[in-house]
């Protein structure tokens, strides 16, 4: 099972509306930066979306470091920096 197909099926069985949205958060921004051209660009859109959920939770850090990475990939050197 890839890190998809896991967060995938976790999304699906979180009760927590939140969780639920910042796991769908994940799921697309990856999937976008994994398959599609300038998919990077938009995953750093969507995790950015994402973080008001991810505040105060376990997923917070995790969201921060996958917008970096994403924003590091699309050459978007000041938003992979800030934070």
């Amino acid at each position: 099972m890839n890190i998809i197909e896991a967060l995938t099926d976790l999304r699906d069985t979180v009760d927590n509306p939140g969780f639920r949205q910042v796991v769908a958060s994940l799921v697309e921004a990856a999937r976008l930066r994994l398959a599609l051209p300038g998919g990077a660009a938009r995953a750093v859109r969507i995790l950015s979306e994402a973080r008001p959920f991810a505040e105060g939770t376990v997923w917070a850090d995790d969201v921060l470091i996958l917008r970096a990475r994403a924003a590091a990939a699309a050459g978007d050197r000041e938003a992979a920096l800030a934070d």
